[in-house]
């Protein structure tokens, strides 16, 4: 749909005409355009989120086990992959934890106790959540403790986490006393390890080793990532294209899953150097790790992202005005996985964990809607084309970057 289409779409529409609006949404590209998934390749993977918004997690475990495969030829199966229960539990611990603490520093500044009370424990992570687990906790194997989250939904638990943590905060604005706020701190914990330990069981600690790493013997989930995973986090960096100033990097505060965690620290850069790097971490490892605006141009009849540049209403806008204007946001993680055919033809392979299926699954995506619809990736530093070590550091709240309500 044109740019005049789409606003006359809008400016005239009734509820009948909600297909009008809908449609700037899809794509009109015939199927012919789109490749098919290649016969000998698997079209499924067990990194699903199941009812939950795990994405940035499950994309994480994919890239760790595309790592491996590429490292070492070891390929994970659903007997051997990694579970995403054990590391889900230990981010609710992490993260009741971390809002206790930011509720006790900040119970007198009113504008950051309103973000914090409206954004407590969710789902929502980012790359750096992702490594703050995996080093502190390690893996497991699936089969160590496998994930209930096709049939049930983490949302009820967030609930109740997010009221014991308002209720904590109404009583600390009431000024009890220390001991009472010890107390009440540790029944929370308790709480919150007993709804756990309900949903998902509780995490092993310790795990045999798979088979398929040619090793019998039994290691903390700790010592078995250490010794035989290896994923280089400290090689790897978090770039987006859509913060104020380019070549800069900001680090996100009060956006994070654990006390004195990693931070969230993003390398803005420009559009063209941003692709660029995605591209170049594309054909040296194979995989990257994205998020996306994934409401925008997914067709249904293709089952593919498709090009943004068919329905053209944001044609022209950077990435930088499209999320201040909140016109586009990065709303989830996906997996970009590299294929000569597909680079070849101008599209991709994106392994998305959202598909429904109880199993994550590859789909086409156009390299046009990569261009426009991806935010942040994660990218070795060996494809970032700038020296890096004097870009300047800047501190942001997250609101301010992501236009959070």
């Amino acid at each position: 749909m044109k740019e005049k289409g789409a606003f006359d779409a809008l400016s005239g529409c009734k509820n009948s005409d909600l297909s009008k609006i809908l449609s700037m949404y899809h794509s009109g590209s015939n199927a012919s355009s789109k490749p098919v998934l290649p016969a000998n390749g698997k079209t499924k993977t067990v990194y699903s989120q199941g009812k939950t918004g795990l994405c940035w997690l499950s994309s994480a475990l994919l890239c760790i086990s595309l790592f491996l495969k590429k490292r070492d030829g070891i390929e994970l199966t659903e007997e051997n992959a990694f579970s995403k229960s054990y590391l889900f539990y230990w981010d609710k611990i992490e993260r009741t934890e971390l809002f206790l603490s930011l509720i006790d520093q900040n119970i007198a500044d009113e504008q950051k106790m309103r973000f914090i009370l409206n954004h407590l424990v969710t789902d929502r992570g980012q790359w750096n959540m992702a490594e703050n687990l995996i080093l502190k906790y390690g893996v497991v194997p699936y089969k160590a403790m496998p994930d209930p989250f096709v049939q049930v939904s983490s949302a009820d638990l967030n609930a109740s986490i997010n009221n014991l943590l308002r209720l904590y905060a109404f009583n600390l604005r009431k000024g009890i006393g220390e001991t009472e706020k010890v107390k009440m701190k540790k029944r929370i914990m308790d709480t919150v390890r007993t709804m756990l330990t309900q949903l998902t069981g509780d995490p092993p600690a310790e795990t045999d080793v798979p088979e398929v790493f040619k090793c019998r013997e039994k290691l903390s989930p700790q010592a078995f990532f250490h010794k035989y995973i290896r994923f280089p986090f400290e090689d790897h960096l978090l770039i987006c294209n859509f913060a104020p100033e380019s070549n800069s990097f900001y680090e996100v505060t009060l956006d994070n899953n654990m006390i004195n965690g990693i931070p969230e620290l993003l390398l803005n850069l420009s559009n063209e150097d941003f692709n660029s790097a995605v591209s170049k971490q594309l054909k040296k490892n194979g995989f990257c790790w994205y998020t996306c605006d994934a409401s925008k141009g997914f067709c249904p009849e293709e089952k593919a992202f498709d090009d943004p540049n068919s329905y053209g209403i944001f044609s022209g806008i950077s990435s930088y005005d499209m999320v201040r204007n909140r016109l586009s946001s990065p709303n989830h993680a996906m997996v970009l996985t590299y294929d000569d055919q597909y680079f070849k033809d101008g599209w991709l392979l994106s392994h998305n964990s959202k598909s429904g299926f109880g199993y994550g699954m590859y789909i086409p995506v156009s390299k046009a809607w990569v261009e426009k619809y991806v935010f942040q990736a994660v990218v070795h530093k060996s494809c970032i084309a700038s020296d890096c070590r004097n870009m300047p550091r800047r501190q942001i709240m997250p609101f301010e970057l992501f236009f959070i309500n």
